[in-house]
């Protein structure tokens, strides 16, 4: 791994704060190239984790997710079903980064044996070796070899360079529900057919599998207001061979007055006017920014099929039962790269040479 300098290690408020260390020393770049990828998703209260994964395509490092169960931001049991397969326990995270490099975050205490993202340590994990790569608080520790045996870890996002995956035939079954076939079936079937576009790479293969029916499917596209112009523009592009409709998104002001702050920005001081605001566990507030307008987009057009891009295993992503309990029997949901994995969709990208997000 990347040795970095003991300067860049300096006093972080959060864990979040401690990522470019920890992306630095993971990937072997400059402490001022991680800094600037992890600003994409930076904030006052820190970086977040999941996200974070975004920022990485440009670079071709895919990134997936990971949370312990016994993390104190766990989503409630309302959620786990549409969430859970993100979850896993900390042995379980310690087997799923055996040979891959991941950025992990582990927990530590404060003064009154509090626990919370403003203690802890941000690590950076090559495959067998684990280096403390930041700490929170006046007296950050230097970097230096830490055993993950140790600690429980809460989080953890497996990297995954994009050329380890080279392009190769699709695994997925003939029969799966990507073919053709299955694809012209749900036209038979409805007249309104919408794809949940976000213009991510699933989404955009299954934009490019729908061709065909360019004219028959709609794109929806979610705009929260806090996507970057470049990302902005490039979405909206494809309104010049689809039909796309941009959905607007509670603004997060609104939705933190309402609901809470998510809880891993919880370092915000003041955010509404409160010394004290109330939190909420951040998935809900991703689904309620995200998924929700969606959802009542839907409800409103009677008879259709909802296609999401949506994968099984895709950390952190809504599963069929998920997405069906909440909209009317009227909508049907699709999801046709179920049973693909990121690879195949990547190796998909590569065979037609799509266009990912700059």
């Amino acid at each position: 791994m990347h040795a970095l300098a003991s300067a860049d290690i300096v006093p972080q408020r959060t864990i979040y704060d401690c990522l470019p260390a920890a992306l630095a020393t993971t990937l072997g770049w400059s402490y001022e190239k991680a800094r600037t990828i992890t600003g994409t998703h930076t904030t006052e209260g820190g970086t977040f984790l999941m996200p974070l994964a975004s920022a990485l395509l440009p670079e071709r490092i895919a990134g997936t997710y990971v949370m312990s169960r016994t993390h104190p931001q766990l989503p409630p049991a309302a959620m786990t079903s549409a969430w859970g397969n993100m979850l896993a326990s900390p042995a379980e995270i310690r087997r799923q980064i055996q040979g891959h490099r991941a950025i992990v975050i582990v927990p530590g205490r404060g003064p009154r044996d509090e626990v919370g993202p403003e203690f802890g340590h941000a690590i950076a994990w090559d495959g067998q070796r684990a280096i403390n790569c930041g700490s929170t608080g006046a007296n950050p520790e230097p970097p230096r070899e830490v055993s993950l045996d140790d600690v429980p870890p809460w989080e953890a996002l497996i990297l995954t360079s994009i050329a380890d995956a080279p392009p190769a035939p699709v695994t997925v079954p003939p029969d799966a529900i990507a073919s053709d076939a299955s694809l012209a079936a749900i036209f038979d079937r409805y007249e309104r057919v919408f794809l949940g576009f976000s213009g991510g790479k699933d989404s955009i293969a299954l934009a490019h599998m729908l061709e065909p029916w360019r004219d028959r499917v709609t794109l929806l596209w979610v705009n929260t207001g806090y996507m970057a112009a470049h990302m902005v523009e490039f979405v909206r592009s494809f309104g010049d061979r689809f039909d796309l409709v941009e959905i607007a998104s509670p603004s997060l002001p609104q939705v933190w007055e309402a609901s809470g702050i998510p809880a891993d920005v919880a370092p915000f001081r003041n955010v509404l006017g409160q010394d004290s605001p109330r939190l909420q566990p951040w998935l809900s507030c991703c689904l309620t920014v995200r998924q929700m307008p969606v959802n009542d987009f839907l409800r409103r057009q009677g008879p259709c099929c909802y296609i999401n891009g949506q994968r099984a295993d895709e950390a952190g992503g809504a599963t069929l039962s998920g997405l069906r309990s909440n909209l009317p029997p009227s909508v049907e949901v699709a999801l046709p790269l179920t049973d693909w994995s990121a690879a195949d969709v990547f190796a998909y990208v590569a065979q037609h040479d799509l266009k990912l997000p700059p």
